[in-house]
């Protein structure tokens, strides 16, 4: 349990802090990228200046099919007012830095000019089958593998596309990206390195009191056995000086034997736990012959009380584990199932092979319903249905708290789940096959 309850402790403070690091690293690296895009946009604006005037047609006195970026730059944006400054934020040497080249179509898709003065990575081929493929997105702007492109329209026909290279911006990005997630990831390795270290100790007091209340259950039951027996004893000699039975007597020996039950039961959830974190027992258990002979002796019980029984136990179905608390699991779940089965009901007991699992399955109806929530509860210690606990039957609430305890030390698991409305209890137990 306290090693359970430390990994649950790393596994959450981990995934918190995975998740900050996702979203700080997320959020950081949308916010760059949008930068990206909009530092290319207004280069795009400035360089595309030369070509338009404000209806965004060419240029006065500029031809539409020979015009390139650039020229007329100092002509078309001198001045205070101009495109050659932004907030002071662009210089006039922008068009000369930048990397670009343009490509000129007409309706009909054709190219009619590529202007390649300022690039040499881009051959006309290239230019021109780069150009065609943005036309037929049917997208005004966007990316175009490391180019950003804009599509503009030419006064009285055709198109022309400005093509920005932005490829030492996108390999900052994505340098700094890869950066900060190589960090975030050194990062989270330390933090669980420290976590892994400090996790001891902030889990030490709960595991210290744990281990406290298994030795106080421990040694209360062995305690409570010689006074149990020298009451039991006593009672046998007080009965030997009397005329017959006597019903104080017998009421003593009835709770005093009950006592010993629970007192029995909570040193063996005692021991369970203590063997929890343990390996369960190697020897090869042939689950279908003990399941076989602990329902032989509630067949005829069965009969008896008119209930319906049925079978259904898949042969050399072996699991690995202790055979004894694997016979005592059988015997829990078919004394729970006889307990509360009211006469003429139905018990089915089935026992099956599914992947890697063994599946043992018990089937019964219900005197009183059984709701879902109830079944969530059913493995907890001391814990009985208001209709149990009314109805005067015998038990402390732990059979099925030991039945899982049993399940867990095979690396099992168990389910209760209510069915017919309520009218009938589904147990299962799933074990690792051999």
């Amino acid at each position: 349990m306290i090693r359970k309850l430390r990994r649950q402790f790393i596994t959450i403070t981990m995934l918190a802090l995975l998740a900050v690091l996702v979203l700080i690293i997320g959020i950081a690296a949308v916010m760059n990228y949008r930068a990206l895009v909009a530092e290319a946009e207004e280069t795009i604006d400035m360089l595309s200046s030369s070509y338009r005037g404000d209806s965004g047609s060419p240029a006065d006195g500029a031809d539409a099919s020979s015009a390139s970026p650039g020229s007329g730059w100092r002509e078309n944006n001198e001045g205070p007012g101009g495109f050659g400054r932004i907030g002071g934020r662009i210089s006039e040497e922008l068009p000369y830095r930048s990397r670009y080249f343009t490509v000129t179509l007409d309706r009909e898709m054709q190219v009619r000019s590529i202007d390649l003065e300022h690039i040499v990575s881009v051959t006309e081929a290239e230019a021109s089958e780069m150009a065609l493929s943005v036309m037929q997105d049917s997208r005004d702007a966007g990316f175009s593998d490391a180019y950003r492109y804009r599509v503009f329209a030419l006064a009285p026909s055709g198109y022309r596309v400005l093509f920005l290279d932005r490829s030492p911006e996108l390999s900052t990005f994505a340098r700094d990206l890869l950066t900060s997630i190589l960090v975030a990831l050194a990062g989270l390795l330390a933090v669980f390195l420290l976590v892994f270290l400090i996790s001891g100790r902030v889990v030490q007091p709960l595991a210290e009191s744990y281990e406290k209340q298994k030795m106080f259950i421990t040694n209360a039951g062995h305690e409570l056995k010689t006074p149990l027996a020298i009451i039991n004893a006593d009672a046998d000699v007080l009965e030997m000086g009397l005329d017959g039975e006597n019903e104080f007597l017998q009421d003593i020996r009835k709770q005093t034997g009950r006592m010993a039950a629970l007192t029995d039961e909570l040193v063996t959830l005692a021991r369970m736990d203590e063997q929890k974190e343990e390996k369960p027992g190697t020897e090869q258990v042939d689950l279908s012959s003990l399941l076989s002979e602990a329902a032989e002796s509630y067949r005829g019980i069965a009969a008896s009380k008119g209930i319906h029984w049925s079978e259904d136990v898949a042969e050399n179905v072996e699991v690995r584990g202790d055979g004894k608390t694997l016979a005592r699991l059988c015997g829990i779940l078919l004394d729970n199932a006889f307990k509360y089965t009211g006469e003429g009901g139905r018990i089915g007991l089935a026992l099956a092979k599914s992947g890697r699992q063994a599946v043992l399955t018990v089937t019964n109806t219900c005197a009183e319903p059984v709701s879902r929530e109830a079944c969530a509860h059913l493995f907890e210690r001391f814990y009985r249905t208001e209709t149990s606990r009314g109805s005067g039957k015998s038990g402390f609430g732990l059979g099925l708290a030991i039945a899982e305890a049993i399940v867990r030390a095979h690396r099992g698991r168990i389910s209760a789940v209510p069915e017919e409305n309520g009218q009938a209890l589904r147990m299962t137990v799933q074990l690792p096959l051999t």
